[in-house]
Parts: structure tokens; sequence; C-alpha cells
């Protein structure tokens, strides 16, 4: 099974899509905390790669969790009228 790429473009519709795709997949593997936090990183390209060393640079992300990633995710490639949406 080949995971989802996120390559990062600024369109919420593409990063939810990517988000919800790579979360059935996830589900189904029964990865702990960090191991979705690593397989997520794994997927992303391109922008998305330089979205995550920078909070590389930020924060311990091996020390992240799940919620920490989908948060930071979130923030990043939603607008505010989804997040407050939701």
């Amino acid at each position: 099974m080949k995971a989802p790429e996120f390559e990062g473009p600024m369109d919420p519709i593409a990063a939810d899509n990517w988000f919800i795709d790579f979360q059935v997949i996830l589900d189904f593997m029964r990865l702990t905390e960090q191991e979705k936090v690593l397989c997520a990183s794994f997927a992303l390209k391109k922008d998305a790669r330089h979205w995550w060393m920078t909070m590389q640079m930020r924060r311990d992300v091996m020390a992240m969790s799940w919620q920490d990633f989908v948060a930071e995710f979130r923030t990043m490639y939603y607008n505010r009228e989804i997040l407050a949406a939701q």
C-alpha cells in the first residue's frame, strides 16, 4: 500500500483530502503516536517537506504527539474559516 504524498499547496481542500486519506491508512496500520508522526512526515514532499524541516528546528518532533502534528498541520494548511468550523 503506497501512502498518499502531500506537496503542500496552500489549498485547504487538498490538505484535508490528503489528511483524510492518510488517516485511514494510519488507522489500518495501528501505529503508535510517534510512528504516525514519522509516517506522515515521510509522506510530505516539496513545500510541505520544507515546512516540516522548519518544524524540526522549532520543536522536538521526536516527542510530538499525533494530535500535536495534526494541530500544526491544520494551522499551516487550513484557513481560519475551516479551523473555526471544526
